[in-house]
C-alpha cells in the first residue's frame, strides 16, 4: 500500500471483476491471465480476497492471509 500514489486506492473485488469482464467484452483480451491481484475485501474468516488467472474457463477467486507472500499475487489499485 505504501507504493500507491495519493490519487490511487486499493480496489474492491467487484470493481476488479467488472473491469476484467468489460475489458474482455470490448477487446477480447484477458486481463490478469497468468496471475492474481489482491483486493481490499476480506472473507468472513478474515482472508484477503484475490482474483485472476482469467483463462479459457473463466477467472478464479480465492482468499488467503496477507502474510503469505508469493510471486503470482499483486495488488489491485484504481484511481480515486
Amino acid at each position: 500500500l505504501a507504493l500507491l500514489g495519493p490519487d490511487e486506492e486499493f480496489s474492491i473485488f467487484c470493481e476488479v471483476l467488472f473491469g476484467m469482464n468489460l475489458h474482455f467484452a470490448e477487446t477480447g483480451e484477458r486481463m490478469h491471465e497468468t496471475y492474481y491481484v489482491r483486493c481490499q475485501d476480506v472473507t468472513s474468516d478474515g482472508n484477503r480476497v484475490y482474483v485472476g488467472r482469467f483463462g479459457q474457463s473463466g477467472w478464479d477467486v480465492h482468499g488467503d492471509w496477507d502474510v503469505n507472500r508469493v510471486s503470482y499475487i499483486g495488488l489491485s489499485s484504481s484511481r480515486k
